[in-house]
């Protein structure tokens, strides 16, 4: 299994997980403020949504990647351009 599905499958357990961390912290360490139920939800959601920005981003690297460079037949990695219809 090629490493971009590794990350598509494992997205939505890592973005859960970067929610609940950051609702987590923003309840529990001192100093800030008390934040109700609405507020927690809110919070989750910015940091899921950060864990997936990260991981598009990511994504769309490594398919530009892909873009530049193909495998033919033989093995041999060439530019795409170079690639020729067969």
């Amino acid at each position: 299994m090629t490493l971009n599905r590794i990350v598509v499958l494992l997205t939505p357990i890592f973005s859960a997980l970067s929610g609940v961390i950051v609702a987590w912290a923003a309840n529990n360490l001192p100093g800030g403020p008390q934040l109700d139920e609405t507020a927690l939800t809110a919070v989750f959601i910015a940091g899921a949504g950060a864990a997936l920005a990260v991981v598009d981003r990511w994504l769309k690297g490594w398919q530009k990647a892909e873009e530049r460079t193909a495998i033919d037949g033989t093995g041999e990695t060439r530019k795409l351009t170079d690639v020729t219809d067969v």
